[in-house]
């Protein structure tokens, strides 16, 4: 009487792997944190007074002081509505580009879950192949394409070779 073991080899082959991809831009909260340090910087401030106190030290101040003499500095002046606008269309554009990134980083994700995926469905046919292999004994092999085989030992050392050899590659 002969017994046979069927044995499933497939090997999905892999696409390649996907780009890292890194925002080059800031995050939302990077760049809220930019407006509100630059933001007093950019208001346009009333004539400023520098003058010195009682103690020698040099004050600057928005108010002169009382019964002192102060010197008024200009101050510089706010940007122009053209230079607003410019700016606010540069922080849509980067919160639009960060959005993008943080979409394909997204869509990298899924490919790499895909990939993980593969990884396992090859591990565990390759682990039912080297069981498979090692209770053969003297046993026909059904081949892929349907074909009986009777390894020799040397041949089915070969097999539990290359078998553990793709638990080795998939298994991780």
């Amino acid at each position: 009487m002969t017994v046979t073991i069927s044995i499933k080899i497939t090997r999905q082959k892999l696409p390649p792997p996907p780009p890292i991809v890194r925002s080059q831009h800031c995050s939302p909260v990077g760049l809220l944190l930019l407006i509100l340090f630059i933001l007093p910087v950019l208001l346009p401030a009333d004539t400023m007074y520098r003058y010195v106190n009682e103690q020698g030290v040099v004050v600057y101040s928005q108010t002169p002081p009382v019964g002192q003499q102060a010197e008024p500095i200009n101050a510089v002046p706010g940007p122009s509505e053209a230079d607003k606008q410019a700016a606010q269309q540069r922080l849509q554009q980067s919160l639009k580009n960060n959005n993008k990134s943080q979409n394909s980083a997204s869509s990298a994700d899924k490919k790499m879950q895909k990939y993980a995926d593969i990884f396992a469905k090859n591990c565990t046919i390759a682990r039912e192949n080297l069981e498979k292999i090692e209770q053969l004994g003297d046993r026909a092999l059904i081949m892929p394409d349907g074909k009986k085989n009777y390894p020799s030992a040397a041949e089915r050392e070969a097999l539990i070779t290359q078998t553990q050899q793709q638990i080795n590659d998939n298994c991780k």
